[in-house]
C-alpha cells in the first residue's frame, strides 16, 4: 500500500526523500500544496509537516485503498482514484 501511495505522489509533484520504506514516507513538495489542516485527521493517518514542505506520513495495516485515495486526494488537491 505504501508503494502505491509513493507512486501516485511522485507522479503528482512530490519527491520521495527516503529510498526504502515500509509504512512511512518522507516526501517533499515540488509545487505549492494546500495546508493539510484537519484533512489529515479526517484521513486518519499520521502526518508531520516541517519547514520546506517536507512531510512524513505513516500508514498502517488497516489502511484501505479508499483511505489511500483520500490521502492522495488531500495531498494532490484533486480527486485521485487508485482503482
Amino acid at each position: 500500500m505504501t508503494h502505491l501511495l509513493a507512486i501516485v505522489l511522485s507522479e503528482n509533484g512530490y519527491r520521495l526523500l527516503n529510498k526504502t520504506y515500509f509504512d512511512t514516507l518522507t516526501i517533499k513538495s515540488e509545487n505549492p500544496r494546500p495546508s493539510l489542516g484537519s484533512g489529515a485527521a479526517k484521513a486518519m493517518v499520521y502526518f508531520s509537516e516541517t519547514e520546506g514542505d517536507v512531510i512524513t506520513l505513516s500508514i498502517n495495516e488497516t489502511t484501505t485503498i479508499e483511505k489511500l485515495e483520500e490521502i492522495a486526494s488531500l495531498l494532490c488537491s484533486k480527486n485521485v482514484k487508485l482503482v
